[in-house]
């Protein structure tokens, strides 16, 4: 009995859950996809050079930024009331790196690029007074 009542449970939740997925997807096409809901911030990213949209899902997309010795991904996730910006960075001469942040839906994306181009510069700055040292 136990574990009919567990399944209904599981099955309510994981019923929620595609809803709420279902309905933010929708969403997100209301207002022209990723790329036109996050414009300011796929604009400032596909400013680097070489820069591109190498992926482009309902809910994220991702931005790559490659040379001969650096790929750089950035990508865009749209969350339950909130945005997600991660940072991939893949060095012959540095390494692996990842930063990601996490803003509320209200947030300017002015305001969260500030943000992520000052983090990111910082721990650069960092990475390579130690490795200089």
């Amino acid at each position: 009995m136990i574990w009919i009542i567990v399944l209904v449970v599981l099955a309510i939740l994981l019923f929620n859950f595609q809803k709420n997925k279902e309905n933010l997807n929708n969403s997100i096409a209301e207002q022209g996809g990723m790329v036109e809901k996050y414009n300011y911030i796929v604009d400032v990213l596909l400013d680097y050079p070489g820069a591109r949209i190498i992926e482009l899902k309902s809910n994220y997309l991702i931005i790559c930024v490659e040379d001969k010795f650096v790929i750089t991904h950035f990508k865009i996730l749209q969350s339950f009331n909130s945005y997600e910006i991660y940072w991939d960075h893949k060095s012959t001469t540095f390494g692996h790196h990842k930063l990601n942040w996490s803003f509320p839906e209200y947030m300017s994306h002015a305001s969260a690029m500030n943000l992520v181009a000052n983090e990111i510069n910082d721990y650069s700055n960092k990475m390579f007074n130690s490795i200089l040292r």
